[in-house]
């Protein structure tokens, strides 16, 4: 955690000196259980702030005005040579930082700069998944005749029906009626689990997935050790496996079906999008985990537009000629 919270405040802190305030926060979303990596990524977001408002002798949050913030996204795009995108990102770890300030009466909510800062304008990019036919191809594609295809068969087909993003998946536990579900796979098939922002989410498995841990769970046991974790996926060492161990089986196994370059994050867009598709946002809302519906909407609904577009080349051809 040190390396975390690696500002190092000056002796004389005054009420509102940033730095300050910046540890307390990145301490605030630690004890809120945010990843390891948002919180690296929120920590040299906040690096870059305070360094740059430092450099306009600007030290007190209550000094920040909106054209502070401004400068700061200009020069991360045009001094640091940081797209637009990440430039955006980095806003948002700011908003938090002032939001808190504001929460802990550091800051009125009418003096708060970034009510008037607008993010830098950037285009998503166009996330194109494997069809679902393709996508389970590859996950049915995996070998049942080892302990270690067991495992992946289970893991994967989870993570497909659930939803579920790699972290969250490697997160599992193994389900113990003796003690309250925390993040897990209940017998119902309701999963609890832990998403990106630190938030407690449940989502489900369908009947797939569960016929496939319980092909796992009876073998899972070869792979325990004396000092394992009460994890429900375990690596052949004994530990929990790791995001870059379960990204590599998958591209792995990809590429034996005739799909290269498949990772974790496309069975997760595919699974959200048909779920759209199919049974409308309410529903794709709930198995993504999004805090916001919009998010959602704007994440998948490109999806859902492109297919749509397709089938009315397919259906309702201009000039005549249908599309095979």
């Amino acid at each position: 955690m040190a390396d975390i919270l690696a500002f190092t405040p000056r002796s004389v802190t005054p009420a509102g000196d940033l730095e300050v305030l910046a540890v307390r926060f990145l301490g605030h979303l630690s004890a809120r259980s945010y990843a390891a990596n948002t919180l690296q990524a929120y920590r040299r977001d906040l690096e870059r702030l305070v360094g740059f408002l430092a450099g306009l002798d600007i030290r007190l949050v209550q000094s920040v005005a909106p054209q502070h913030i401004d400068r700061w996204l200009e020069a991360l795009v045009h001094g640091e040579g940081l797209s637009p995108r990440t430039a955006a990102r980095a806003l948002e770890a700011a908003k938090g930082l002032f939001r808190f300030a504001v929460r802990r009466d550091w800051l009125t909510e009418q003096a708060n700069p970034m009510r008037h800062v607008e993010p830098p304008r950037w285009h998503a990019r166009k996330v194109v998944a494997p069809e679902e036919g393709t996508l389970l191809r590859v996950i049915d594609g995996i070998p049942a005749d080892t302990r270690l295809g067991l495992r992946d068969r289970a893991l994967f087909r989870l993570m497909y029906a659930a939803g579920l993003r790699v972290t969250a998946i490697a997160s599992l536990d193994l389900y113990d009626p003796d003690r309250p579900p925390r993040f897990t796979v209940l017998p119902s098939g309701r999963v609890t689990y832990l998403n990106k922002g630190g938030a407690e989410k449940e989502t489900v498995a369908d009947e797939t997935a569960m016929e496939r841990l319980a092909e796992w769970l009876p073998v899972r046991h070869a792979f325990e050790r004396q000092d394992s974790p009460p994890a429900l996926f375990l690596s052949s060492r004994g530990g929990r496996l790791t995001r870059a161990g379960i990204h590599q089986r998958l591209r792995e196994y990809g590429e034996r079906a005739g799909v290269p370059g498949l990772h974790c994050h496309l069975l997760r867009h595919r699974r959200i999008g048909e779920v759209m598709d199919r049974a409308g946002l309410p529903l794709a809302h709930y198995l993504s985990g999004h805090s916001r519906t919009s998010t959602t909407a704007d994440t998948y609904g490109q999806q859902s537009q492109e297919r749509l577009r397709m089938r009315l080349l397919r259906e309702c051809p201009v000039g005549g000629a249908r599309h095979a």
